[in-house]
């Protein structure tokens, strides 16, 4: 993934793609590939922290390697969680 002028985190440096229920999403399985995938049962979402308090959001129902996952920065992250919580979003 490439510097962006806020010089987010390479995308390998963030933990595991988690749904949210907590289980570790397999990158590479989505719903559509061969057997499915049973870790996009809780949503179509998971996410990923840096150590740094980045955020990375992923899409479950596409193979990671095709897509390029949400950065939020930290106080992103508060506001957006805070207004999913709040029915804002």
């Amino acid at each position: 993934m490439p510097k962006d002028k806020l010089n987010s985190p390479d995308l390998a440096e963030f933990g595991a793609f988690r749904t949210p229920g907590g289980r570790v999403w397999n990158l590479t399985a989505t719903p559509l590939s061969p057997g499915g995938d049973q870790t996009n049962d809780q949503g179509c979402v998971a996410v990923a922290h840096h150590t740094s308090g980045w955020v990375a959001l992923a899409d479950t129902k596409i193979d990671l390697t095709a897509q390029t996952p949400l950065l939020f920065l930290p106080i992103e992250w508060e506001q957006f969680t805070t207004a999913v919580r709040e029915g804002r979003v």
